[in-house]
């Protein structure tokens, strides 16, 4: 049988002056403004929603609810699945359009490992039913799978390295991966995209290992090489994904 889901719209004036406000039957929005200011202007939501952050949420919600079923069809059973959907708006053409969404996964699932992890998540994006009426646009995904399926035996040697750990590359996004793959074995390293404010943080003295991604510019990296070389720092120079992080700390901790 067919299910219907139904939202209603009000706008009232024009489209940069004006405002409406979006009721569902559901009762989750009742009366909720939007505007051209709560659209393309505020960036905290607190004046109102838009049409992108009310797609994000219908993706984030329908992916990880299918997530759940592609892994109990596997045997698996996740703890917590969270997934942070990003809806991009660029110039298209002589207006605006939806360029891309991303979806940022952090999950806790007990048994699984990051590639059975990943596989299920790719799954459950190409064919939940939200992402079927939007594969008119890109959708990307980054998969990080944390707690017991991911730390294993890592957890208590990695644990207290935290003051001590700083990672360098160029990617944001990168950069918070790694963030997310280190706090979940229990450690807070800090994160640097700019190279005077890495030189400065090396420069105390205190760090015992830089983590150096793979997006950093060749003079850049000779130049690290040699300062981790002079300062008595181990260097990792990570170029295995996401997946493989913490194995290749603690092997470059162990030296």
């Amino acid at each position: 049988m067919a299910i219907k889901r139904k939202a209603t719209a009000n706008w009232k004036g024009t489209g940069k002056e004006g405002s409406g406000n979006v009721t569902t039957t559901s009762g989750a929005l009742k009366d909720t403004p939007h505007s051209f200011h709560t659209r393309f202007v505020s960036e905290d939501g607190k004046a109102g929603t838009n049409p992108e952050e009310l797609v994000a949420a219908a993706h984030a919600s329908c992916f990880t609810m299918k997530l759940s079923f592609v892994l109990g069809a596997a045997g698996f059973t996740a703890n917590d699945l969270e997934c942070t959907a990003t809806v991009t708006m660029d110039k298209v053409g002589d207006g605006n359009g939806v360029v891309g969404i991303h979806l940022d996964l952090k999950g806790t699932v007990p048994g699984i490992d990051a590639a059975k992890f990943q596989a299920c998540a790719e799954d459950a994006k190409a064919n939940c039913p939200i992402s079927q009426l939007l594969k008119s646009v890109p959708i990307t995904l980054t998969a990080v799978l944390g707690g017991a399926g991911l730390i294993g035996p890592w957890f208590g040697y990695l644990r207290g390295m935290a003051e001590r750990i700083v990672f360098f590359g160029r990617n944001p996004s990168i950069m918070a991966l790694v963030k997310y793959q280190i706090a979940s074995a229990g450690m807070e390293a800090e994160g640097f995209l700019e190279d005077e404010a890495l030189i400065a943080r090396l420069n105390k003295g205190d760090v015992s290992l830089l983590i150096l991604g793979g997006g950093v510019e060749d003079d850049v990296r000779t130049q690290l090489r040699m300062r981790c070389q002079t300062q008595g720092i181990k260097l990792l120079e990570h170029f295995g994904g996401p997946d493989h992080l913490l194995a290749s700390v603690r092997a470059a901790l162990a030296v």
